[in-house]
């Protein structure tokens, strides 16, 4: 049996918690001050969440100290997560407008 680390298993509760954020976010589509929104309230109720569910000992249980050590974890997955479900929605394609200025066309067709 693996024993998990209580600094692991808060930061993969605030993967979690990012990826999930980052999904909701994503959802909301161009309304990007509603999904920033989100994220930062998820960050915010994170840490409420987290004292509910596990066992910490007296020196875990602020919420400041939470915050502090999975503020990148969050913001890296939260940010991955809205980018990743905004684009699976909108279907996005790259659209070339003047292959001749591209740097490419210009590489490839001056040899020739």
């Amino acid at each position: 049996m693996v024993l998990v680390n209580l600094n692991n298993k808060i930061m993969l509760m605030m993967y979690g918690m990012g990826a999930l954020a980052g999904v909701l976010s994503g959802l909301t589509g161009d309304n990007a001050p509603l999904g920033a929104l989100i994220g930062l309230t998820v960050f915010i109720l994170s840490p409420k969440i987290i004292t509910r569910v596990t066992e910490l000992p007296d020196d875990m249980q602020e919420e400041a100290i939470i915050l502090r050590k999975s503020v990148w974890g969050f913001l890296l997955f939260w940010f991955y997560f809205w980018v990743l479900t905004y684009n699976l929605l909108v279907h996005f394609e790259p659209v070339f407008y003047s292959p001749e200025k591209s740097l490419y066309y210009n590489l490839t067709h001056a040899m020739g």
